[in-house]
């Protein structure tokens, strides 16, 4: 499955939890309104055909680009500090 890309990532099992929670920890400090797009387009896209799903996935970008969240992420990279997103 790692060779094939289904997976990301293989870890010892008592090792799971920690890495599934910090995997967590990673996506839950991303902006809200990019995160949720994300998860949207996933869904959305597995039933569609390819092309079409590019599009949508275009789509979501071009209004995720445009938020408030995403230029607070610019300015807080280029600042070198955490983010602090407002969910607009």
């Amino acid at each position: 499955a790692l060779d094939w890309h289904l997976v990301s990532e293989l870890t010892e099992p008592e090792d799971l939890l920690p890495r599934a929670h910090a995997v967590a920890a990673s996506i839950a400090a991303r902006a809200p309104i990019a995160t949720e797009t994300a998860k949207v387009n996933l869904r959305a896209a597995a039933s569609m055909p390819e092309e079409q799903a590019l599009v949508y996935e275009r789509d979501l970008q071009t209004i995720c680009f445009a938020t408030d969240d995403a230029e607070e992420g610019r300015r807080a990279f280029t600042e070198k500090r955490t983010p602090q997103f407002q969910r607009r």
